[in-house]
């Protein structure tokens, strides 16, 4: 039951209905009665509970307990499935398929291997292993190899200590059962694998090629990561001061990513193609997008929020944000339930949301930020203030999504970036010609190398600059360590930030009704 209450909110449908039940009975109160020709002054409490009623209604809190105990129940199975593996496998001898690249270790080479049979058994097909192959064998695995192994089965390790990291949590988010020594292989068929899949491997493996190429090492492994996802040789070094300085997520494909790769695509084919041609050619090159870079949860959000967006466009219908957010969740937690761990899905989707719920307000408090000094105020010339409102536009974005990410962040690395601000607002205009031009020259490569050589100059110089702007967390005070928080300060943290966000809403409304007047009071005595 543990792992019920873990992922689930079903402690809350005590107090979610017990709420709806009193909502739902509550009328006037005695103490709002006064004598005939007298009015009461006193605010009637069912006139505030019917905004509370249109959330808690019996038919949402049917429809959440029945999705949520659907969900928690598919977690359960799939996590006892690992338990009962763990306990069967020891020594064991298998067949599977190669579906991930080589990953080099000091001392070994790490494979990804979907299995077709464990020591003569289709039991465990369609699982997946770790194969921990000795760099002194020297015979080579590639994409789609079918081989045979044998050697110890290895259970992925806990955490050892509180807020450690979490091996085995992390394996189950890639869908791996475990790891295995291996004590001897072979490769006894070649290509095997899905064709779209192999095609898709081959190409992230001709860009890895093309990046290596036109730059240095470390600006090479940057660009993989901005570009392809790929995050996994960039210096660790180098991942903490972009983690200190609040612009890790440049290092994972999100939704800015796929947003500059639109705009180069949609520049490039809209005049030539046409509006609707241009938008089929950008979700067949999200699909292919999505494909390359192994469907990691952030991709797979923006990609198919944008599909969404671009198919509402083609049959002619308004889109609806959360409903997009909230289908491209369901379609990952479908694929693996476990995903819901995934840091970089957390950082995406609350992030998303952060932006979608904070960004009104935070934005209108930025633009109240003016000169009152009439001398100089009118002395600005036009252009100077719509660069400004741009700026205070990037802001409203990056504190928005970092109000939202905070508590995540703090619970994850227990570090704050205290110049997250300074930070995104110069990552938000440099990344996008870097996404842009990167796509640009590998593309070029292809046709003509001595122009993409010339254009990756001006890649490098970019991608030195964000080096240099992650540098910004080594200075004094950059950052602020703090204890993990628990679960229940977390969920406290989102309450308030919500309650705040509602009542600056109201207090900034220029629509005036009885309601929004009385409230405007209360909050100006809080």
């Amino acid at each position: 039951m543990g792992l019920y209450f873990k992922y689930s909110v079903a402690l809350l449908y005590i107090p979610a209905i017990a709420i709806y039940k009193i909502i739902k009975r509550r009328c006037v109160p005695k103490w709002t009665k006064c004598p005939k020709g007298n009015v009461s002054k006193l605010p009637k409490l069912p006139r505030y509970f019917r905004y509370v009623k249109l959330i808690l209604n019996s038919k949402i809190i049917i429809i959440i307990i029945i999705i949520s105990s659907i969900s928690n129940g598919i977690v359960l199975f799939q996590n006892q499935q690992y338990d009962n593996l763990y306990k069967d496998i020891n020594n064991l001898s298998g067949k599977g398929i190669v579906v991930s690249n080589k990953v080099e270790k000091e001392y070994k080479n790490q494979y990804k291997v979907k299995i077709i049979n464990i020591n003569g058994s289709q039991k465990y097909k369609n699982t997946y292993l770790s194969l921990r192959v000795d760099k002194k064998l020297t015979q080579e695995i590639e994409y789609g190899d079918e081989v045979t192994f044998s050697g110890d089965f290895i259970e992925p390790t806990t955490r050892r200590n509180f807020g450690g990291f979490e091996y085995k949590q992390y394996l189950k988010t890639e869908k791996i059962i475990g790891s295995i020594n291996v004590d001897n292989f072979k490769v006894t068929q070649h290509n095997k694998a899905n064709i779209v899949f192999s095609f898709s491997n081959d190409c992230f493996l001709k860009f890895e090629n093309v990046i290596d190429n036109i730059l240095e090492k470390e600006q090479a492994e940057l660009l993989k990561g901005i570009l392809l996802g790929d995050s996994s040789n960039i210096d660790e070094d180098i991942k903490e001061q972009f983690r200190i300085s609040s612009i890790s997520h440049v290092l994972a494909v999100s939704g800015m990513h796929v947003s500059y790769l639109v705009i180069g695509i949609n520049l490039f084919f809209k005049n030539k193609a046409g509006k609707n041609k241009t938008k089929v050619i950008i979700i067949l090159f999200l699909i292919f997008y999505m494909l390359i870079t192994g469907f990691s949860p952030s991709v797979v959000r923006a990609c198919t929020m944008e599909i969404l967006v671009l198919i509402a466009g083609l049959i002619h219908r308004r889109n609806d944000t959360i409903n997009s957010l909230s289908l491209s969740l369901i379609l990952i937690l479908i694929y693996n339930p476990f995903l819901i761990m995934n840091i970089g899905l957390q950082f995406s989707y609350v992030g998303t949301i952060g932006i979608l719920f904070f960004h009104n307000n935070v934005f209108k408090i930025l633009k109240d930020i003016k000169i009152k000094n009439k001398k100089w105020k009118y002395r600005i010339s036009p252009k100077v203030i719509k660069i400004t409102d741009r700026i205070k536009e990037i802001l409203a974005v990056a504190i928005s999504a970092q109000i939202a990410i905070m508590p995540i962040m703090i619970y994850h690395f227990n570090v704050f970036g205290i110049y997250f601000f300074l930070t995104n607002l110069i990552v938000s205009v440099i990344i996008g010609p870097t996404i842009i031009l990167g796509i640009i020259t590998i593309f070029s490569y292809m046709i003509i190398p001595k122009i993409a050589e010339i254009i990756a100059v001006s890649l490098s110089f970019l991608i030195k600059c964000l080096i240099f702007i992650s540098n910004i967390g080594e200075l004094p005070y950059s950052k602020i360590y703090i204890k993990t928080p628990s679960i229940s300060q977390i969920f406290m943290y989102y309450i308030a930030i919500v309650i705040l966000n509602f009542c600056y809403g109201i207090y900034n409304s220029n629509i005036i009704s009885t309601t929004r007047k009385k409230n405007k009071k209360f909050n100006c005595i809080i």
